[in-house]
């Protein structure tokens, strides 16, 4: 009987126990005074057991701020909070970024303490095409475009790539736009580069797929190291008849130039930008070494399946460099002269280190009625010498 007794009484507190315990649970998490734990999941964290997973953020305003999670221990209890800091140099802002947030105050921040903003509107004013009527009118600043217009006036004016270095370089920038990037020389030679992969790669798929025939000139250049460079530019019509020309191939080559050598880097380099089936004409020197290098190309082609591309089967293949024969020419008919020539040359060197000398050759040239700019022309344009 006492059994039945305590086996009843313990069937009534588990049943009242397992009502309680979620009342108890309701109270606690209606109790505003009762701290609760709120987890942030962050994209690319490990998933909070009892969090909730939130949306991606879409939001613009986040190429300009990073979040971060910050775990705060009060009373035993840890609270997850997630903070956004402004990406800006020297920037110090930062608010809470929860979902019930917004993200109106970033956006507010990014108006009034950085103008620069990607995607943010200005106005400027300009003339209108063939009117003298200035309007304004909207744009939008463009950092990864000004970037670009950056290296590109490094390429086009032959700029140091240190140029974002200079003192004075840089504060012409941050005055036009404090916010402007400014990039270090390594980081401006990587960019340079990509832009030229990437313009190369343009330029093999325009070929692939260019129907009419393709010339090229070929050069060797000699700077002031003393090494020896060969130059391959091609031409070609394009479809609205306006000439093109492209430098496809500026390398260095050793040793001795023998007419196989060069053949051999040219038909080398014309495979790998597939337009050997394409070449109309080669443009060379006329000199004995080029004349043996257009017969090897020709060969060359032939083996490769491309003769069916030669016109003419490759008779009218080699042209002669005109500026080279008028050259020759040139030198031919001065070889009368030579003794008088280099009288002059000496003349001139004489002149040249003497600021006396030349201030008296001045004024035997006007005592004999000589123009003296005129007479003198060739110093003038070599060193920049003004006429007195």
């Amino acid at each position: 009987m006492v059994a039945a007794v305590a086996a009843l009484v313990e069937q009534l507190v588990g049943a009242m126990a397992a009502q309680l315990v979620p009342a108890a649970m309701m109270v606690l998490l209606l109790d505003s005074k009762v701290p609760i734990l709120n987890p942030i999941i962050l994209e690319g964290d490990e998933p909070h057991p009892h969090g909730k997973k939130l949306n991606k953020c879409t939001s613009d305003v986040w190429q300009y701020f990073t979040k971060k999670q910050l775990v705060i221990e009060d009373n035993g209890k840890t609270y997850v909070q997630l903070w956004a800091h402004c990406d800006f140099p020297k920037c110090k802002q930062k608010g809470r970024c929860e979902s019930n947030y917004g993200t109106t105050g970033f956006w507010t921040h990014l108006r009034v303490a950085h103008s620069a903003v990607k995607g943010q509107q200005h106005l400027k004013v300009e003339k209108d095409n063939g009117k003298d009527i200035k309007a304004v009118v909207p744009y939008k600043y463009d950092e990864e475009g000004s970037l670009r217009k950056f290296y590109l006036a490094i390429v086009m004016h032959e700029y140091p790539f240190n140029i974002s270095e200079h003192e004075y370089f840089v504060e012409v920038i941050k005055s036009l736009r404090p916010s402007f990037p400014i990039k270090s020389r390594v980081t401006i030679r990587k960019e340079i580069m990509n832009m030229f992969l990437q313009e190369k790669e343009k330029l093999y798929a325009y070929f692939k797929f260019v129907s009419c025939q393709i010339s090229a000139t070929m050069d060797m250049w000699t700077p002031n190291q003393n090494k020896s460079y060969m130059c391959v530019t091609v031409h070609w019509i394009y479809d609205n008849w306006c000439m093109q020309k492209r430098i496809v191939n500026f390398v260095h080559v050793g040793g001795h130039h023998t007419g196989a050598k060069l053949s051999e880097t040219f038909t080398e380099h014309m495979v790998k930008w597939n337009i050997d089936k394409k070449l109309f004409a080669l443009t060379l020197g006329n000199t004995s070494v080029n004349e043996v290098a257009v017969k090897d190309v020709i060969s060359d082609l032939r083996a490769n399946a491309s003769a069916s591309s030669l016109v003419c089967d490759g008779i009218f293949f080699h042209v002669r460099c005109a500026c080279h024969i008028r050259n020759l020419v040139a030198r031919d008919g001065l070889s009368i002269i030579t003794s008088t020539v280099e009288n002059l040359r000496q003349l001139e060197l004489a002149v040249k280190g003497s600021p006396l000398q030349w201030e008296e050759l001045m004024k035997r040239a006007t005592e004999c009625g000589l123009d003296a700019k005129r007479a003198f022309h060739l110093m003038y344009q070599q060193d920049g010498i003004q006429p007195i």
